[in-house]
């Protein structure tokens, strides 16, 4: 072409900056100023500000943005725009905000801009205080749709269910809820604040529900435990063949690994995905996700077959597997399988070490342990061990709160107490510390220290969470807690109770009294343990199993000393196989032995 105007020029460059090709845009730039002498325009600075944002070139950014001052450019509206995204895109968010707070004149893109950049920068509470002075301006600048997501999005990472109903108010009066993606965000929030069943209202009344809509509710009902509206959810998306991606696969394999059920449903979905071509290929999540689901299932050889199976693996394929040998009693292979890791050359987080710490708790054989050096982190030197990791505070707490479990499991007082030290240190408010530390008290008779440490619980509002255990009788759910005298089969459940108790003590079974941390005559102690919560639900799976071989039992605490004794000889004795599932590992009892070999 003869002649070239700034238009032409400027075409050209968005061309290059649409097809990612930056380096060439901003070469042009440059021969646009220095070869054909034009001045730039308002235009050709908000395509080579895009370009440096999409590809994060901030001093090029910086050097545009002295030019446009030079030139007396940035009281354009859509400059400035430009530069709140560019700088809040590559973290500068100082520079960011001071290019907001000089504008003469924002619109809702430039609020947006700047209260997407807080979000986007895990700074949430600027994102909301920002949206608060929006609602407030005199000059009035209405929110929207974008606005609404990136708020939504800050509630939800900050969990304050109160803001999020105020946002949701202003949602309906701004009649934006209708929106899908108003209403996916609106879910996701309601399902992080704790309010799964307004989140569930939402969802019904959206006028269209896409496949991020479902996804969102089912993460809703996952990550507060409502595993089985989950799952109901699930079939029912099915049913109305709904396109299922990675991430509903994911959630629902996530969640189902809690339910008894989990492991039959588990191979439908897996049956699914082989079936459906979409997934030839499939992804390492959903790979992952399977192998949880199997090795929480116990069906370790279905986990060992797709672990063997996965072209490509990361460090949650590697944990999954080591942590469910861990949960099933077979140490050595974890051990083994941690040593070809890093024959591998393979890299390891701190949630391996602390699988691996788990593991070597409940080793018989301290030999083999030693195979993997310090990273056995033996009782003797585990409080120097994890201190040399190198460790955030994040990444260790873990690795103390084994260690504080091993030292409740072996009577380690000292031990134990400087590892509650550091796990309080970390998270003030974690209530199971607490428990620990006054049973471990308890345990050596320490009772003014153990009833001093129920009191600072009281005091800081902390509450242990409730024993129960469950079971599935005919695809129902049934429940008991401690001391049940509410169930409508008591009469016969005690009863049957009775009878086991009776019989195992016939054949060797006494009590373990001393487990009954209350300072209380013997005849209540035993009384108290006869009563718990895994006796009555082992009671009356046997009372309803008929010739059924296998009784399936989950707790959602750790099991005690004394029903896991218990439940060694009523496997003997009812010549059947009880596998039971507390908040640490699976437990297989038969012929009067445990597969955890005692070690929990």
């Amino acid at each position: 072409m003869a002649s070239l105007d700034v238009p032409l020029w400027n075409s050209v460059m968005s061309s290059y900056t649409s097809h990612d090709r930056y380096d060439e845009s901003f070469e042009l730039l440059l021969k646009m100023i220095n070869v054909a002498r034009l001045k730039p325009n308002e235009a050709t600075y908000v395509i080579i500000i895009g370009a440096c944002s999409r590809s994060g070139e901030i001093e090029v950014g910086r050097m545009v943005h002295a030019r446009m001052i030079k030139e007396r450019m940035v009281d354009d509206v859509r400059l400035r725009n430009s530069l709140i995204t560019l700088y809040s895109k590559c973290g500068a968010l100082r520079e960011a905000r001071e290019v907001f707070d000089k504008a003469n004149f924002m619109n809702v893109v430039s609020w947006n801009a700047m209260i997407g950049g807080y979000e986007q920068n895990g700074e949430f509470e600027q994102a909301l205080c920002l949206f608060r002075r929006l609602n407030g301006e005199i000059v009035v600048v209405k929110p929207n749709r974008i606005t609404y997501l990136s708020v939504l999005s800050a509630v939800s990472s900050v969990s304050n269910l109160k803001f999020g109903r105020e946002v949701h108010s202003q949602v309906i009066r701004s009649g934006l809820d209708s929106f899908t993606s108003i209403g996916n965000s609106l879910i996701t929030m309601y399902g992080k604040v704790r309010d799964v069943g307004k989140g569930r209202r939402v969802f019904d009344r959206l006028p269209v529900k896409d496949v991020i809509s479902w996804n969102s509710m089912l993460a809703g009902y996952a990550q507060n435990e409502q595993c089985e509206s989950c799952i109901k959810l699930f079939r029912e998306m099915s049913l109305m063949r709904n396109k299922l991606d990675d991430h509903t696969i994911t959630i629902v394999l996530s969640a189902i690994s809690s339910e008894l059920s989990s492991c039959k449903l588990g191979r439908e979905i897996h049956g699914y995905i082989l079936r459906r071509s979409v997934w030839k290929v499939i992804n390492i999540s959903v790979y992952n996700a399977i192998l949880s689901t199997y090795a929480k299932s116990n069906r370790l050889k279905d986990a060992e077959k797709i672990f063997g199976q996965m072209g490509e693996r990361d460090s949650y394929s590697w944990n999954a597997m080591m942590d469910g040998y861990s949960v099933n009693g077979c140490y050595t292979e974890a051990i083994e399988l941690f040593i070809y890791l890093l024959d591998q050359g393979l890299g390891f987080d701190h949630l391996t070490l602390s699988i691996l710490l788990t593991v070597c708790g409940r080793l018989v054989s301290i030999e083999l342990g030693k195979q993997i050096h310090s990273f056995t982190l033996k009782q003797q030197s585990s409080l120097s061990g994890i201190s040399k990791l190198g460790l955030n505070q994040g990444s260790s707490l873990p690795l103390w709160r084994v260690l504080l479990g091993a030292c409740h499991a072996h009577k380690q007082l000292e031990t134990g107490k400087r590892a509650a030290a550091k796990v309080l240190e970390i998270e003030p408010e974690d209530e199971t510390t607490h428990v620990l530390l006054s049973n471990l008290y308890a345990s050596f008779g320490l009772w003014r220290e153990a009833v001093e440490i129920r009191k600072k619980m009281r005091e800081k509002g902390l509450k242990k969470e409730a024993g129960c255990s469950w079971v599935e009788i005919a695809r129902k759910k049934r429940v008991f807690v401690a001391g049940d005298v509410h169930h409508r089969n008591r009469e016969e459940i005690y009863e049957k109770l009775g009878e086991l108790n009776g019989r195992c003590k016939e054949t060797g079974y006494v009590p373990m009294i001393e487990l009954v941390l209350h300072d209380v005559d013997e005849v209540q102690k035993e009384e108290i343990l006869s009563w718990h919560s895994e006796k009555l639900a082992v009671s009356f799976a046997v009372l309803k199993a008929g010739n059924a071989r296998v009784v399936r039992v989950i707790k959602n605490l750790r099991v005690c000393g004394d029903c896991h004794n218990w439940m060694k000889f009523v496997s003997k004795i009812e010549d059947r196989e009880i596998v039971l599932r507390d908040s640490r590992r699976f437990h297989t009892f038969k012929d009067g032995k445990c597969s955890c070999g005692d070690y929990w």
